[in-house]
């Protein structure tokens, strides 16, 4: 009983003793925060991070008026640990922030919320932002958040003839709408495309044909068929599109696809091959 005693007390110092320890980091973090050193600001978020708790973070909120714009977008992300309906005010305002790469790093933070947020304010972002990268970083954060109500924004995207200059937003675009799709039909997508080179009994493939649940993904189909026969078309970009025709899964996409799976490209035949699966028409 003796030896239990003795358990219980030293449990209870390492208990306490931690306790201690985090209330007097959460004191250096509080005072690093309002350091005139901007570094010693910079060095609390990146411990923030780590912890990524609401009631750590809140008092960080004021680093989204910091002063330097390193710090600002070193911030942004630390509001993904925030509750939506908290984050995304603080992100509205980063992404109207002046300065381009803060506005890029809010744009990304959406993508990295535990909680979806919903899509209204980045695609008032989008309309009203001038610079290419930061437009990207929003479409990819679009297809993340996986609402549709972003998609004719994104199938307006790809309407657009490619240059050297949107060659990353179309595939994001294109990305985005595959990422859509996958989500509503299994509430979950895929992180890279292709997933994976695996033999056909170790994927698991079933078909998903999305478009006939959600009837909205078919206004897609028209342009990333045309992305996908297109010779002219970035590689990236095709690939994306060819996945995300196998997620809507429209009985008109099939000729696109299986000419892809033809193609001496490696990663779009593999790609093609399992949207050939996954609408519904096994290779």
């Amino acid at each position: 009983m003796k030896g239990l005693a003795n358990l219980a007390i030293t449990v209870f110092i390492a208990i306490a003793s931690a306790a201690a320890i985090t209330a007097q980091t959460a004191g250096s973090l509080s005072a690093s925060i309002d350091s005139p050193d901007p570094e010693a600001r910079r060095t609390a978020i990146y411990r923030l991070r780590l912890d990524c708790q609401p009631a750590s973070i809140r008092p960080a909120i004021i680093l989204a008026d910091d002063r330097l714009p390193v710090v600002r977008a070193s911030a942004a992300p630390l509001f993904a640990c925030l509750p939506p309906s908290e984050a995304e005010p603080v992100l509205a305002r980063l992404l109207s922030d002046k300065v381009p790469f803060v506005r890029k790093e809010a744009a990304y933070t959406f993508g990295l919320a535990a909680e979806p947020f919903g899509s209204e304010t980045l695609i008032a972002a989008f309309n009203r932002e001038s610079d290419m990268e930061v437009k990207s970083a929003i479409i990819v954060s679009l297809g993340i958040t996986g609402k549709p109500d972003s998609f004719s924004l994104l199938v307006n995207v790809l309407q657009n003839p490619p240059t050297d200059d949107n060659r990353f937003l179309r595939r994001s675009a294109a990305r985005s709408i595959g990422q859509i799709a996958q989500r509503l039909a299994t509430g979950n997508f895929d992180r890279t495309t292709p997933e994976s080179f695996l033999p056909d009994k170790y994927l698991n493939l079933k078909p998903v044909r999305a478009g006939i649940r959600f009837p909205v993904l078919n206004n897609a189909v028209p342009v990333l068929e045309r992305i996908a026969m297109a010779e002219n078309e970035d590689d990236d970009t095709r690939r994306e599109a060819i996945f995300a025709l196998g997620i809507i899964g429209s009985d008109q996409s099939v000729a696109a696809i299986k000419r892809a799976y033809s193609s001496s490209d490696p990663f779009l035949s593999q790609i093609a091959r399992k949207s050939l699966f996954r609408s519904g028409f096994i290779p």
